[in-house]
């Protein structure tokens, strides 16, 4: 096939996807396909969506490839579905934020969580910043940057937690915390800032507010 005088190669989920991504870039074609059909797109979730389009995605590389299905598409396909799958293909961030919180509902509770049991009863107020991971992730290290600001005028009085999901024990605390959003700012266990990256003023207001609830 890929000596044919053609532009494109699709194949559906029955072909490797690798050994036509291989074939067509030996032979100068564009490729694309190998979305499932009946067990993600007609009968799956959104994750299950997510997770494959991510899959294609992975293994294609990127150049030349054409994510789709293989060749029609089930009349019954939920249209939420093909959101979902057509939300991973330009953003590579969002990519990696989806597999590890699916990978987090997937885990269960089965992660050790090392989170307060009762923040109520600490002296302090406790800031947990779930991030993909600051040190790789631009809109997670603003979203740290902002909080350390925050907190230093408040010394002593202020703790600043980072939970990378890149590791099994960030995984964990996203669950207990409830965060389904990356980067997420918690103050004293409850959702504050949800991928929204806040003004100095307004962080540092909601902080106080929660030292201001302690008296």
């Amino acid at each position: 096939m890929s000596k044919t005088v053609c532009d494109n190669l699709s194949i559906d989920e029955n072909i490797p996807l690798g050994l036509l991504r291989d074939h067509s870039r030996t032979s100068g074609k564009s490729f694309g396909g190998n979305l499932k059909l009946a067990s993600v797109l007609l009968f799956g979730d959104e994750d299950d969506c997510r997770l494959d389009a991510i899959r294609c995605i992975d293994v294609a590389g990127g150049a030349g490839f054409i994510l789709a299905p293989g060749c029609d598409l089930p009349y019954a396909v939920p249209p939420k579905n093909l959101v979902a799958v057509a939300e991973m293909v330009h953003d590579s961030y969002l990519r990696e934020v989806c597999k590890r919180t699916i990978i987090a509902k997937e885990l269960g509770a089965s992660v050790p969580c090392d989170l307060p049991a009762d923040y109520r009863a600490l002296p302090y107020v406790t800031i947990d910043v779930v991030t993909l991971d600051s040190a790789s992730c631009a809109p997670c290290q603003y979203m740290m940057d902002a909080v350390h600001r925050a907190a230093a005028a408040l010394t002593g009085r202020v703790v600043v937690k980072e939970h990378r999901i890149s590791a099994r024990e960030g995984i964990a605390a996203m669950r207990k915390l409830g965060v389904k959003n990356i980067p997420t700012v918690c103050i004293d266990g409850q959702i504050a800032f949800a991928s929204i990256i806040p003004g100095q003023r307004t962080l540092t207001a909601r902080i106080e507010s929660a030292l201001a609830a302690k008296k």
